[in-house]
């Protein structure tokens, strides 16, 4: 059974914590505590993370993601 991240910090977490989500995404780690506070990954992170995801038998759900319409658009096809 798939577990089902719902929080962004429970998915920084899953994924090895922040310095893990910086090597992954070539961020910096304002950047991914500033995710961790506001609860929300930015839209272009969607393909990157999600495949890391599925490569650990993980999901999560789409409300882990900022979207707006057009990308939320983009997501659901």
């Amino acid at each position: 059974m798939t577990r089902q991240i719902t929080t962004t910090a429970d998915l920084i977490d899953a994924l090895g914590g922040t310095k893990a989500i910086c090597d992954l995404l070539n961020v910096g780690q304002q950047a991914v505590s500033h995710w961790r506070v506001h609860d929300r990954l930015p839209a272009h992170t969607y393909p990157t993370v999600q495949s890391e995801l599925m490569k650990r038998g993980l999901s999560a759900d789409l409300s882990v993601w900022r979207w707006d319409r057009r990308t939320r658009k983009a997501a659901d096809e």
